[in-house]
């Protein structure tokens, strides 16, 4: 099995807070960078800076890559160079743990210690693991009914049932569907959905000068729902970043592997599922399907 390297669990830290970093306009995250002291330059493995209201501020990262817990002693020496460097926050990641000198000087010192692992092919033994529990949801069809009155029983072209003002219909539909804007439910079957920018009773007049009114607009969708049981050691590319001081977790997962729903994965069955209470994790996936007018089962009926 291959060992890690403790350069290559500083690019983990490094890649873990730069998912972690919400507005990258304020923050940048630097591997392995010397930083001016009170008395010299300090390496520091990774420097978070922040900018807010014209102020800055240095969070200095230290990376220990350890066969065992880390000791006070790491503290005490971590805690001289950010005086030194006049750091405004510390924290100290490593992949085993801490002793409970380590954990108590941290507190006092105010230094944040946390866990991090990768899941690699080549390291499968992780001190993290957490069960997770993957939902996918696949998208069938789409079933439009509405109700339509409309001068001399003039019937209406579907395409003009699509195009409600200035709105597509299946536009929005795969729009709201890829971006997850669909409240959708736990099960497969037929469901109810509703287009928020869509507004009813809707009055339109077509090239031909028919005018015809719409009401009742009504959208369902096919859905198939299956549920696999995993866990993070098992899907390769999860990074995992544990606070031990905040007593919080960071998950992430790598979206290629999520989407090999395959024989690594085990499924529950639906009344299996409801005795499944042991899941910290939940992940919801969906398929993205492009669909067209000719993917949608219209109906209209007299208003």
């Amino acid at each position: 099995m291959k060992k890690q390297h403790w350069k290559d669990f500083e690019k983990l830290a490094e890649s873990i807070f730069k998912l972690l970093n919400k507005d990258p306009k304020y923050t940048e995250v630097i591997h392995d960078v010397k930083v001016q002291g009170k008395h010299g330059k300090r390496q520091v493995d990774v420097l978070v800076k922040h900018e807010n209201c014209g102020f800055q501020s240095i969070t200095a990262i230290e990376c220990k890559h350890y066969k065992g817990n880390v000791s006070i002693g790491v503290i005490d020496k971590f805690h001289s160079s950010l005086l030194d460097i006049n750091a405004n926050k510390g924290i100290l990641i490593t992949n085993k743990g801490f002793s409970s000198q380590a954990i108590a000087k941290a507190k006092h010192y105010g230094i944040s210690l946390c866990i991090a692992e990768e899941v690699t092919k080549e390291r499968l033994d992780n001190f993290i693991d957490v069960p997770v529990l993957i939902e996918s949801y696949e998208l069938l069809k789409f079933q439009i009914s509405c109700k339509v009155h409309a001068r001399d029983n003039y019937h209406v072209e579907k395409s003009n049932l699509i195009n409600i003002g200035e709105h597509n219909v299946v536009d929005l539909i795969n729009k709201n569907w890829k971006k997850h804007k669909f409240e959708v439910q736990g099960y497969s079957g037929t469901q109810d959905f509703e287009l928020n920018e869509l507004e009813f009773p809707y009055t339109h007049k077509d090239e031909l000068g028919a005018v015809y009114h719409i009401a009742d607009y009504r959208i369902k969708a096919k859905i198939r729902v299956k549920h696999y049981r995993t866990s993070t050691s098992k899907l390769l590319g999860t990074k995992v970043l544990q606070n031990i001081t905040e007593k919080k977790r960071f998950i992430f997962f790598d979206i290629a592997t999520l989407k090999k729903l395959d024989t690594t994965l085990f499924e529950i069955s639906k009344s299996r599922l409801k005795n499944q209470t042991e899941f910290p994790v939940k992940i919801r996936m969906t398929t993205n399907p492009s669909f067209s007018e000719e993917n949608l089962e219209f109906s209209q009926t007299p208003l």
